[in-house]
């Protein structure tokens, strides 16, 4: 009766400390879904949706500094817990990946901190890497992973270090092209894929900001680019990304035959994207960056004139592009990368003015992009491209 006893003591005590357990699990499952949706909802509020309304107006950088700092604050103590948790994971990794691109990014409105931003990038690549390989199967992990992949080799080529930036490019690449084909319906896929090839194209010499000397591997991946472009153009006539990366590709092939000395075909292949772009402000007449990539399409032109030595036209292309991209800066001042397209144009149309022996317009011109180049370097002394573009400038000055 005794040992009787004392197997039910036993029976009930190990019913109670599996019903508490139970409780325990369920307890720190709905701990972990609330988790989930504060980190969702801050990246949607603080990183997206907020950010996004303020960031055009005058005088708000340092409203945006306070608030990526609270961002990246709560994003911490979050990444402290997140351990485990491959959802929370991808969540977190995707609003990192977003705060580094505030901090800097091309042809987008940031603050023009190098540093900063690689520092976020990698933490959100680290994090994506933990819930790939927790979820190797989950499609939109991976997709986020390759998306993180291409933020942190454009911040390491920013920071200066464009050979550490080839592998993170090339496993992008690897990582759309598997999604394409799991899932060829999703032109999300479809399109970075494109785009992966593209990168690897600048970065071994197919463009005006190639680092690493390889022509070979930058041909390839131009062709294999153009050849996935066409059909995807061809799907989506109208759709504004296929249009936009149809343009961007047939802009990086007329930098590679200027590169080769082809100067009339990558004249002929500009002029023949003008209706492209003009489609695009049509069909989205309100997206800042399509006016732009319309305003750098007459900048290339009037690049290519220049090399022509034919200076009256590249006068009107290259004043033609600095009407339009002044026109970007003022909807967009925060935008840093387009003030550096301001101070480019605005030494180049000073330098076709000085050619046509106008030199009396072309100073104050150059007085004014040397200005702005200095702005630029001091807020951002760690970016070597800007710093390139500012010598570049004041050489141009000097002669």
């Amino acid at each position: 009766m005794a040992l009787a006893g004392l197997a039910v003591v036993a029976l009930v005590g190990g019913l109670a400390a599996t019903s508490w357990q139970m409780r325990e699990t369920e307890r720190q499952r709905q701990a972990a879904e609330r988790r989930f949706e504060q980190v969702r909802a801050l990246a949607k509020g603080l990183l997206f949706d907020y950010h996004d309304a303020i960031q055009l107006l005058p005088g708000s950088t340092a409203v945006r500094q306070r608030m990526l700092a609270d961002a990246r604050e709560h994003l911490e103590a979050l990444a402290a817990e997140s351990q485990g948790q491959p959802l929370l994971q991808r969540e977190l990794g995707v609003s990192y990946r977003r705060l580094g691109e505030l901090y800097h990014a091309e042809a987008r409105p940031s603050l023009g901190d190098v540093a900063t931003s690689l520092v976020m990038i990698r933490t959100g690549h680290d994090l994506l890497e933990q819930a790939a390989q927790a979820q190797p199967r989950d499609a939109a992990t991976r997709y986020q992973l390759a998306l993180a992949k291409v933020a942190l080799a454009r911040s390491l080529r920013a920071s200066g270090d464009p050979a550490a930036a080839r592998a993170p490019i090339e496993q992008s690449v690897a990582l759309f092209e598997q999604l394409a084909v799991e899932q060829p319906g999703d032109k999300s896929y479809r399109i970075e894929q494109v785009r992966g090839h593209l990168r690897l194209t600048e970065l071994y010499g197919g463009g005006s900001g190639a680092e690493l000397a390889d022509p070979a591997r930058a041909q390839r991946h131009l062709e294999a680019a153009l050849a996935l472009v066409e059909p995807i153009r061809t799907d989506l006539p109208d759709d504004t990304d296929a249009l936009a990366l149809y343009g961007t590709v047939r802009n990086l092939h007329y930098l590679h035959s200027a590169n080769q000395g082809r100067l009339e075909e990558g004249l002929a292949i500009l002029r023949g994207l003008i209706p492209v772009f003009a489609r695009l402000r049509e069909l989205a007449p309100d997206n800042m960056l399509f006016a732009r990539d319309a305003a750098v399409n007459f900048l290339s032109q009037g690049t290519m004139l220049m090399r022509l030595r034919r200076w009256d036209e590249a006068l009107a292309a290259s004043g033609e592009a600095l009407r339009r991209m002044q026109a970007v800066a003022e909807a967009d001042p925060a935008n840093r990368a387009i003030q550096r397209d301001v101070a480019k144009l605005q030494t180049d149309v000073a330098w076709s003015l000085g050619q046509l022996g106008r030199r009396g317009e072309a100073e104050p011109l150059l007085r004014q992009a040397l200005a702005r180049y200095e702005e630029l370097v001091r807020h951002d002394p760690g970016d070597r491209r800007l710093g390139r573009q500012a010598a570049a400038a004041e050489a141009q000055a000097a002669q």
